[in-house]
């Protein structure tokens, strides 16, 4: 009998280490098809120049910006987003660019003296950015004259003061195929037309807008020069607004109609919203940076997601190993909203069984916008020639998703 248990013990041994090594293939196999990395963020900041928000979002009557407005279900839209600076072109670009109230003069001799989106990019990624505009004097925009900053790390610009959003447009394909993290775009025709003072040529150069910017947006969806919805998120803005009483002019009186201005967010770590708060433009600033990786630490605007989150569970990493003679599942997550928590779900192919089961609970952090680590033992693993892990992420609403 000790001759054969002796070798019952030494085939039982070799089947422990056949199937640890088994698993160990199969598991590996499978955390690398279910790892989930964000991809390179890219960021697309349009600036309809001049457009009240009595005409874009705000119109109450037939839309002028029909193709936005179909875009609006699949973003976030601001519906109480202000320039409460100087509403004028220059200053307001700069404002957004900083993310600092800029009173610079509107003629384009002056850059800001804070840093731009654009250095702190750079700076801090070695990335170059890009800025397209239709009037010529927004060359200030792709550096500030800030001492630690300024034109060493400046964005590229490419633009001309034909105020022709069309010949625009077309400059902004080409920007696109060199596939900057960061392009911000000036279309200036409504701007330039609504100073003749014809309300109907006006808004319809808001609507001729509103299509390109859709253009641009469907190659995004599209995958054109390797944008995608999963690694792009594009904001449409404005400025400044108009007067109240006056369209054709702006700026001087601090008017409803020239500081509400629209804010349209969509793509990736956007959660679709009406959102009422109270935002400004330089709030944007801050919000790219976090979308890019980078800090504005001279900025005085607050990140968007500092205000409402708009984030959804957002899984950086899943990995399964053996650990100890048990499965050890560790995943990450950048961006959380809402997060109530994760059911952990395993499947093992066997003969009288192929189905998921929930194996256990981990708690998730709610709401976050920075790194998060969570990692589950699984005890009980054996059974099967293949086992599988998936999560199942849940929101406090109950509505849930899988990571595969």
């Amino acid at each position: 009998m000790d001759v054969i248990d002796t070798l019952l013990e030494i085939m039982f041994n070799y089947f422990k280490k056949w199937l640890s090594n088994y698993l160990t293939l199969i598991l590996f196999f499978i955390s690398g098809i279910l790892e989930l990395t964000p991809g390179q963020n890219r960021v697309i900041v349009i600036v309809i120049d001049g457009a009240r928000w009595t005409e874009t979002f705000g119109v109450t009557g037939p839309t002028y910006t029909p193709r936005m407005d179909s875009l609006k279900t699949a973003g976030a839209v601001y519906t109480n987003f202000y320039n409460t600076g100087l509403a004028e072109t220059c200053a307001g670009h700069t404002s957004i660019e900083t993310g600092t109230w800029q009173t610079i003069l509107n003629n384009g001799s002056q850059r800001s003296t804070f840093p731009t989106v654009f250095e702190y990019l750079r700076k801090s990624t070695g990335d170059i950015g890009y800025v397209v505009t239709g009037k010529s004097k927004l060359n200030i925009l792709d550096y500030s004259i800030h001492s630690e900053y300024g034109i060493t790390y400046k964005g590229i610009w490419d633009g001309d003061d034909n105020k022709d959003d069309e010949g625009t447009f077309t400059k902004v394909l080409t920007a696109m195929s060199y596939q900057p993290k960061l392009l911000v775009v000036n279309f200036a025709e409504v701007d330039y037309i609504a100073h003749m003072g014809n309300f109907s040529n006006y808004t319809a150069a808001i609507t001729r807008v509103d299509d390109l910017i859709a253009e641009i947006w469907l190659r995004v969806k599209l995958g054109y020069d390797g944008y995608s919805v999963t690694n792009t998120t594009m904001f449409v803005t404005n400025d400044h607004g108009r007067h109240t009483d006056n369209f054709a002019n702006h700026g001087g009186d601090n008017c409803e109609g020239c500081q509400h201005i629209m804010l349209l967010a969509i793509g990736k770590n956007i959660t679709p919203q009406i959102n009422s708060t109270l935002t400004f433009q330089i709030d944007l600033a801050p919000t790219i940076g976090d979308l890019l990786g980078f800090t504005t630490p001279l900025a005085t605007g607050t990140s968007l997601f500092d205000y409402t989150q708009p984030l959804p569970v957002e899984l950086t990493r899943f990995e399964v190993r053996i650990f100890n003679n048990n499965i050890l599942i560790n995943w990450s997550t950048s961006n959380e909203v809402d997060n109530y928590g994760f059911e952990v779900e395993r499947k093992a192919e066997k003969l009288d069984v192929n189905k998921w089961e929930k194996i256990g609970f981990v708690n998730g952090s709610g709401n976050s916008n920075s790194q998060k680590y969570y990692s589950f033992i699984d005890t009980d693993s054996t059974g099967g020639n293949k086992i599988q892990y998936r999560l199942k992420q849940i929101d406090n609403d109950g509505q849930f998703e899988y990571s595969n």
